[in-house]
């Protein structure tokens, strides 16, 4: 009889030592005398390290070259913008890995507001120089576009409590530039401001169909009062309050 757990597990090492030295009836040798020739030379060290649970999921690096995992933002090398990369994730690092090579590693960010992992040597030089960037570092850089430009970025920001938010739209708009020239995305500015569509697809969409090369017109502030049958007007109100 046992009466504790260490008592039952002596017990029981104890039998295992019999078993384990006890000749075989039909071959020579005992089980400690083939675990020791054949199972003993193969065994290797443990892993240094212990085992890390971690999950996989495919994603596409955007305009901004950062790719998204539960609202937070990590940058990867800018070559890789439009391209699909494959994210391990761990309770304390984010992988991410093209064509089968890591490409870079970040600590997994928490909380609950949107957050940006962004590694300098990811950027594209021009931006390398905004590192340091803040709202009214944006707002300045923007002007070299255009005034409109950069009011439409500054209410851009204003849309939101933490105008960090508001720098992929940023780079977006500022890369707009790049292919479709300074000229036209002022002039897309300029529409989007009189059309109170502050986005960056909103200017995407103005130079896309080109809708920046044709001159704004504002709607009439007052519009003639509609003539039909079907329509009493006000002087029939007028007259039932009489």
């Amino acid at each position: 009889m046992f009466f504790s757990f260490y008592d039952l597990n002596k017990n029981i090492r104890s039998l295992l030592e019999d078993i384990n030295n006890k000749p075989f009836q039909k071959m020579e040798g005992t089980r400690r005398s083939m675990f020791e020739s054949i199972d003993r030379p193969a065994l290797i060290p443990l892993p240094s390290q212990i085992y890390e649970f971690a999950i996989w999921k495919h994603a596409k690096v955007n305009i901004d070259y950062h790719i998204e995992f539960e609202k937070k933002l990590y940058s990867v090398p800018y070559q890789l913008i439009g391209q699909e990369v494959d994210l391990r994730i761990t309770e304390k690092v984010i992988e991410v890995i093209h064509n089968g090579k890591r490409v870079t590693v970040h600590p997994r960010l928490r909380g609950t507001h949107r957050e940006y992992s962004t590694i300098s040597e990811h950027m594209p030089l021009k931006h390398q120089k905004m590192i340091q960037w803040n709202p009214e570092r944006i707002i300045n850089w923007s002007k070299t576009i255009g005034p409109n430009t950069s009011e439409l970025i500054s209410k851009l920001m204003d849309m939101y409590q933490h105008p960090e938010v508001a720098f992929r739209a940023w780079v977006g708009i500022i890369r707009l530039a790049d292919k479709y020239t300074a000229e036209r995305v002022e002039n897309a500015s300029i529409r989007a401001l009189k059309c109170r569509a502050i986005s960056y697809k909103s200017i995407e969409s103005i130079l896309k169909n080109g809708l920046d090369k044709i001159p704004f017109e504002n709607p009439t502030e007052t519009q003639p009062p509609i003539s039909h049958e079907n329509i009493r007007g006000i002087g029939y109100f007028a007259k039932e309050v009489n």
